[in-house]
């Protein structure tokens, strides 16, 4: 899973985890989200199997915006399973 939109800057070496959420928070974006994806051999670069997206409030914080993720993290990745058992 990644925290965030794939592709878009906030994929590749060095985005993860937490440091997504303060560069999505000090670029201002509206929205983010999760991405599960295959792994290949180029960074956050596989083929996406689902995304998830949610808006972002104006007064988002990244604690806040940390734990909505991690919520829908939790979603995707069922919906991802069984889309692919599917």
């Amino acid at each position: 899973t990644h925290p965030a939109l794939l592709p878009s800057i906030y994929g590749g070496v060095g985005m993860y985890g937490r440091f997504v959420h303060e560069a999505i928070i000090k670029n201002a974006e509206k929205k983010s989200g999760v991405t599960i994806h295959y792994i290949n051999e180029v960074y956050d670069e596989g083929e996406i199997i689902l995304t998830k997206e949610l808006e972002i409030a104006s007064n988002e914080t990244v604690d806040s915006l940390e734990n909505k993720i991690k919520n829908l993290e939790k979603e995707a990745i069922v919906e991802a399973f069984k889309k692919l058992l599917a």
